[in-house]
């Protein structure tokens, strides 16, 4: 699974985003997977650290989490910025970014 999970994330293109949620619901047809999602993520980040996209993915509020394998929500959002992503006042993502299946 955790190549499927990898794809995802990977083509969740600039400019979007995805949630734990959304990808275990691809991948393992229910949300109830989002650790392993987790998981794979932050393993997947180890050994790429400067170039896969973790910072795309978001919890289910939309908003970044400190469980990001770089384990900082303010790297995430710097990088959802750079990337032209817009937050809401509450610190969650524009629903306009979130990436549909």
């Amino acid at each position: 699974h955790s190549e499927c999970i990898c794809k995802i994330v990977w083509a969740t293109g600039e400019g979007k985003i995805v949630t734990y949620g959304d990808i275990s619901k691809k991948v393992y047809g229910s949300p109830k997977g989002e650790q392993g999602v987790a998981s794979a993520i932050k393993a997947k980040s180890r050994t790429m650290p400067n170039k896969f996209p973790w910072w795309r993915v978001v919890n289910k509020e939309l908003k970044p989490t400190s469980a990001t394998p770089a384990g900082a929500e303010k790297d995430a959002r710097q990088l959802l910025k750079k990337g032209r992503v817009c937050f809401r006042h509450d610190g969650s993502v524009n629903r306009k970014h979130r990436r549909s299946f």
